[in-house]
């Protein structure tokens, strides 16, 4: 894990219209250092776009990177994300 995110409080945060997660894949597999693969990975369920889902940093902080890994075996397809908007 990376470690700006050690201690970071990343569950039971949602807003209204967030979508829910998908099964297992729940917001906190942002996190887990584990990428590559569909099961590793954070999905929202299915509902009808733009999906919207909320985490806490911990901290007020601008936020100046963001980084994605698509699962290998679903690039651009089912949940990978082609767009995105912070």
């Amino acid at each position: 894990m990376y470690a700006f995110t050690d201690g970071l409080v990343n569950t039971g945060y949602s807003l209204t219209g967030d979508a829910a997660a998908s099964g297992t894949n729940t917001v906190t597999k942002l996190w887990d250092n584990t990428y590559g693969n569909a099961a590793a990975s954070f999905k929202t369920a299915n509902g009808t776009l733009p999906l919207n889902f909320t985490f806490d940093m911990g901290v007020t902080q601008k936020l100046s990177k963001l980084v994605t890994w698509q699962a290998t075996d679903q690039l651009y397809t089912a949940q990978a994300v082609k767009k995105f908007e912070v």
